[in-house]
């Protein structure tokens, strides 16, 4: 029984008694609630001239600490003090008190940006204030035609200007163009961006313009780039020098062959330069170059590594009496012989006890090549069933493997793992590895994707695996963004669904992660979310995620 289920009847009896005392005198009865929360979850970093996401539960207060849903006006905004107030944002909670709005973000300012939320209706709402990062809506990237320009020279600098958040092009935007530097003289220029986003300008040189550095700054509504370029006079370059190891894998400690071509800028071989090649901190005189602008020489490497594969820097240095010196690096790759690298990579990072997953052996070579056709592994644990499975790996290398790993399996704390020990068998090769695969007790349910490449605004399947304590409880799902962890839509499963289809956000490019969390009691009663990509507080279990990549080319 709740213990404070007397007193809440003594309130309401004193309640009752005084209102019957002094009803004529329009005396009002006392009120059990004594104000309102909020639990809120949003983007702490957002760009300017666009909507921030918000979701969150609105609560009535009861007392000193009873919370209940509030279903009622909940009202947000983005606000400075130097930016005359915009209107609110208006919604209404549901029933179980959550919400969600999209708030436009404020401009760019020198002011500190914040949220206003207030739950309740007006003139007796709770005003909350939350701090904002706001960022430039345009992304910009200002390049030069050449790192070095001479007197006279035309110099040509272009800019491309695209939303920050959905990569389209920036039209008509006002561009401001500012050179600090001697050769320049403080110019300032303005052009307009294209169709395309791009903004370009040229502008002759002085005959006589001094050397030195010079420095552009390109501005578009509060977002600034910066480039650089040099004035002087150009050293042509005379000689071009490669270098090449064969063969391309050399066990420790063995020969190998270092062949260095020397050409002219316009590639006409350069005969009679002398070459000297080291490595490790020994040098080679290779001697001169042939007729055909190439010297060879042997060279060992290294006679010990810090794992089966590696590379190493071979330099060159050439030097020739009439066409001058030049200097070249090529790089050895150093492997014992059918060295493999055997990886094991989680379908979602982690495995999750009492969860059905999979996981995918990768096997590479000391070049990162896939090995021979027909070479099988063999993966052993208790987060295999039966304890062991086979297959054989892909033309890339993969091979996958159903787990389950059991509610009790997993070492360490904060830092859970399971060993897997991988066997690998083929013609020529047999390795054997044991891989630790991080665990995440706290996660209690696993989304997974039906798509990995979508257009935006497509829809995809997930299907949620639960763990037996999440079975009967309401699952959160929130897509973010991977740049910024922007939070980009929530949507509430109920109890039971374990497959739906979702709309991906259709104004966001780029890699896009779906997270899952179990829903256990109040919200704001708990600890903060387990990744650190949101720093939203709330009674959900630690989430796990799913992720694709959103590109305008996948129809």
């Amino acid at each position: 029984m709740n213990r404070r289920t007397p007193s809440l009847w003594a309130l309401a009896l004193a309640a009752t008694i005084v209102g019957a005392h002094h009803g004529a005198a329009g005396a009002q009865p006392l009120r059990p609630d004594t104000g309102y929360e909020l639990a809120l979850h949003g983007p702490a970093t957002a760009v300017a001239g666009h909507g921030a996401s918000l979701s969150g539960v609105a609560y009535r207060v009861r007392g000193l600490s009873e919370l209940l849903p509030y279903a009622g006006p909940v009202r947000a905004r983005c606000r400075t003090e130097t930016v005359d107030l915009p209107p609110f944002e208006a919604v209404r909670s549901a029933a179980d008190g959550r919400f969600e709005v999209t708030v436009p973000v404020c401009p760019m300012s020198d002011d500190a940006p914040r949220l206003e939320v207030e739950v309740g209706p007006e003139g007796a709402a709770r005003s909350f204030t939350f701090g904002l990062h706001v960022r430039a809506p345009w992304a910009l990237d200002l390049r030069s035609d050449r790192a070095l320009y001479e007197p006279g020279e035309e110099v040509h600098v272009w800019m491309l200007a695209r939303d920050a958040v959905s990569g389209a092009p920036a039209v008509g935007r006002a561009v401001r163009f500012a050179f600090e530097g001697l050769p320049v003289e403080g110019r300032t220029d303005e052009a307009i961006t294209s169709e395309a986003g791009v903004a370009s300008l040229s502008f002759t040189l002085p005959a006589g313009a001094q050397g030195g550095g010079v420095r552009v700054v390109a501005t578009v509504d509060g977002a600034a780039a910066q480039a650089s370029f040099r004035v002087g006079r150009r050293a042509w370059e005379r000689l071009f020098a490669r270098v090449e190891i064969e063969p391309a894998e050399v066990a420790p400690g063995a020969p190998a062959t270092a062949r260095v071509a020397v050409t002219t800028p316009d590639a006409v071989p350069v005969r009679d330069a002398s070459v000297r090649v080291s490595l490790d901190g020994v040098e080679v005189d290779c001697g001169a170059t042939s007729t055909g602008g190439e010297a060879r020489c042997t060279v060992l490497a290294p006679a010990h590594a810090a794992s089966e594969t590696g590379v190493v820097a071979v330099r060159a240095r050439v030097t020739h009496p009439a066409h001058g010196e030049v200097a070249a690096v090529g790089v050895m790759h150093v492997a014992v012989p059918l060295a493999l690298t055997v990886n094991v990579l989680p379908a979602h990072a982690v495995l999750v006890p009492e969860v059905d997953d999979v996981v995918f052996v990768q096997l590479q070579d000391a070049r990162g090549n896939p090995p021979p056709p027909g070479t099988s592994v063999e993966v052993e644990g208790v987060a295999v069933p039966g304890g062991r499975a086979q297959a054989e790996v892909d033309a890339n290398g993969l091979a996958q493997v159903a787990v389950r790993l059991p509610i009790e399996a997993g070492a360490g704390g904060a830092g859970a793992h399971t060993t897997l020990l991988v066997k690998v068998r083929g013609a020529a090769l047999e390795r054997t590895a044991r891989i630790a695969v991080p665990v995440q007790r706290g996660v209690e349910v696993v989304p997974t994707l039906s798509h990995a490449l979508v257009a935006p605004g497509a829809s995809v399947e997930v299907q949620l695996a639960r763990r037996a304590s999440a079975s009967r409880r309401p699952i959160v799902l929130r897509w973010t963004a991977e740049d910024d962890g922007a939070l980009l839509g929530t949507v509430v499963v109920p109890p039971g669904t374990s497959r739906l289809r979702l709309q991906v956000p259709a104004a966001r490019l780029g890699r896009l992660w779906l997270r899952a969390a179990a829903v256990h009691g109040d919200e704001v009663m708990e600890g903060p979310w387990a990744l650190a990509e949101l720093s939203d507080g709330g009674a959900l279990s630690a989430p796990c995620c799913s992720g694709l990549l959103v590109t305008a080319a996948a129809h």
